[in-house]
């Protein structure tokens, strides 16, 4: 890590549909409304332009470089978030930053970029999910062991998260957007973090998923109808707590705070968790088709 009070973060995108490349230099560094609106993603500006502008800004943590494949957008993107220095080649930032975040939510794309930073003793922040190849996996676990390399569902850093563990409860439906490879990831983290961390057995009918578990069971139903992600608890068939997961920037930036802690060898939550989770997610993959 670089001997300075202020982390400097470098940031690797994008890719379609994946708007997080936009939201999280505006989070941590705040941003300019006008140019902002520029960019194009209407959902995350007017989302943003809800949020009191005091809590913008990460204290402590800046980012300072930007690469993605359009060198255009990079720039138009440093303009709206102060970013410094957008670069042509993601490999310029090495020697410049304390952390990297990878905002690309397809999977495929993430060994090729964030080994080279990982085999450089860089921290990396990958966008979910981090692989669904048992392989890639493999090659990830070494990283996420030695703390260099972390990965999760922004669902983790939900607002009163521990309140929700404390009801008594044996069954969770979950509903999320009909795209397996990049939603059923927030599904199957948050049945985890809820105490649901052995699957005993998986079926599939349509759009749902049957994930029974050692101590209750989690119905995952994947809709594009389903325009947030939201939970059902319940305990002996009787409805106990329902959520609906909305404030993006809330989880969105705690999120960002937990990687900024973690470059700072602060970790708060366990990366063999991550590999549990990752290794569930690709058996119920095969249950897929």
């Amino acid at each position: 890590m670089l001997s300075r009070n202020i982390l400097n973060l470098g940031l690797i995108g994008f890719n379609k549909s994946n708007g997080h490349f936009f939201s999280y230099p505006a989070i941590i560094n705040g941003y300019d409304s006008k140019r902002f609106k520029t960019l194009g993603w209407n959902n995350i500006f007017q989302y943003l332009e809800k949020v009191p502008k005091k809590r913008f800004n990460i204290k402590n943590a800046k980012i300072t470089h930007v690469w993605c494949q359009n060198l255009k957008l990079s720039k138009k993107l440093s303009d709206a978030c102060y970013i410094q220095n957008p670069v042509k080649n993601y490999k310029e930032m090495l020697d410049e930053v304390d952390g990297i975040i990878i905002a690309r939510d397809d999977w495929k794309s993430h060994l090729k970029i964030s080994r080279y930073f990982l085999k450089n003793k860089k921290n990396v922040f990958i966008d979910k999910p981090l692989t669904l190849s048992k392989k890639e996996l493999g090659v990830f676990s070494k990283y996420l062991k030695s703390n260099l390399l972390m990965s999760c569902s922004s669902l983790r850093f939900c607002q009163n998260l521990n309140k929700y563990k404390k009801h008594q409860f044996d069954k969770i439906k979950l509903f999320t957007i009909n795209d397996f490879n990049k939603y059923f990831i927030h599904m199957l983290e948050f049945s985890f973090l809820m105490g649901f961390t052995k699957i005993k057995n998986i079926k599939k009918k349509g759009k749902n998923y049957f994930l029974k578990f050692n101590n209750g069971e989690a119905n995952i139903n994947l809709d594009n109808k389903n325009k947030f992600h939201k939970a059902i608890i319940y305990n002996k068939d009787k409805k106990i707590r329902e959520i609906t997961f909305k404030d993006n920037f809330y989880m969105f930036k705690n999120l960002l705070i937990s990687f900024i802690n973690f470059c700072k060898n602060k970790n708060t939550y366990s990366n063999n968790e991550t590999i549990k989770i990752i290794d569930n997610l690709i058996e119920i993959k095969k249950n897929e088709k």
